[in-house]
């Protein structure tokens, strides 16, 4: 069995305050993927983040160069309506 690394440590926080609170679905620990678009637009689907009550728009991040390494052709998919070619 493989031992549990630091970024599953309960002493972890983020930078998102309702990430942080007891009981919330998506601690810092649990960061699941999905796309979503914003409540009664139209936009197109795109892919994201959940942390806290919060998403972190994949598409916007690359487009602000935040990713490096093997992240960033990854996140470059991140635009469109499915996660499958970042999966």
């Amino acid at each position: 069995m493989n031992a549990i690394n630091e970024t599953h440590s309960p002493q972890l926080r983020s930078w998102v305050a309702t990430a942080n609170r007891p009981g919330t679905d998506f601690p810092i620990q649990n960061l699941p993927h999905g796309v979503f678009r914003r409540r009664g637009s139209a936009e197109p689907f795109r892919g994201g983040v959940a942390i806290g009550d919060m998403i972190l728009d994949l598409g916007a991040a690359h487009a602000a160069a935040v990713f490096s390494g093997e992240a960033a052709p990854a996140a470059a998919h991140a635009p469109a309506g499915t996660l499958n070619a970042i999966m």
